[in-house]
């Protein structure tokens, strides 16, 4: 079995134009990606995935561990369109046959827009899907308490909906942060499928059959838009020496 590492960067994106070359401290999003995937001890192989001959030319150029190098995985028009899932990728025949992949060889999902991964957080979620003999994806705890989310209704004047009806504080009065129930969150840094698992076809989601494996979240950094990058970036800069790992050759 192979722990095969797949970074996926298409081009595409709209929101935030170019949202895979963004940088956070010099460093485009997926070279943080890619950097801490070459620091790993349990990688075999590494594949970047995307369309771009821009985004190749960058990777293929990084000086980080030159005898590591990423296997490219170039996708069609087709295969980067918007509305393809990146999970409904990998499971088809044409991506694990162009890259060689078998079936019981085991994915490391790992998503650019997530990059500040500290180290050996690779490691240790792949040594915890060992431990479990399952697939894994790292969590976080929710900003904020997720009992008091409400949807707005507007009948004749707007109104909400607590999601938790009768159970939500917003309605039984019990509004102490301390006792509310902990909530957490996939948040896209690290995620561990066996390829059985993505070809099993009950498994509508990469969360079937998988265990939670949290994080702290001041590193789940989920970078959609400008704002979110400039907080990525000002988290990054405060615990600099986290990464320097990754940092070291800028």
């Amino acid at each position: 079995m192979k722990n095969i590492a797949i970074i996926p960067a298409r081009s595409g994106s709209k929101r935030l134009k170019d949202k895979n070359l963004q940088k956070i401290l010099n460093l485009e999003l997926f070279l943080w990606t890619i950097r801490a995937a070459k620091s790993s001890k349990t990688i075999d192989k590494i594949i970047f995935s995307t369309d771009s001959e821009k985004y190749v030319e960058i990777c293929k150029s990084d000086n980080y561990k030159k005898n590591f190098n990423c296997q490219i995985d170039f996708r069609s028009d087709e295969e980067a369109g918007d509305k393809v899932k990146i999970y409904d990728y990998l499971r088809t025949e044409k991506f694990l046959k162009r890259n060689a992949i078998r079936e019981d060889d085991r994915l490391i999902l790992l998503l650019p827009t997530c990059p500040l991964r500290p180290e050996e957080l690779i490691d240790n979620t792949i040594n915890y899907a060992n431990e479990f003999k399952s697939s894994v994806f790292t969590c976080c705890e929710y900003d904020f308490h997720i009992n008091f989310a409400f949807s707005l209704q507007e009948v004749n004047n707007l109104t909400f909906k607590p999601l938790f009806g009768k159970d939500s504080p917003m309605v039984s009065g019990n509004t102490r942060s301390q006792d509310q129930i902990t909530y957490y969150r996939p948040n896209g840094s690290v995620y561990v499928v066996p390829v059985k698992e993505i070809l099993n076809p009950r498994a509508k989601a990469i969360y079937h059959n998988a265990a939670p494996f949290k994080m702290d979240k001041i590193y789940s950094c989920d970078i959609d838009n400008k704002i979110q990058l400039k907080i990525a970036e000002s988290t990054a800069k405060s615990i600099k020496e986290k990464f320097r790992y990754i940092l070291k050759n800028l």
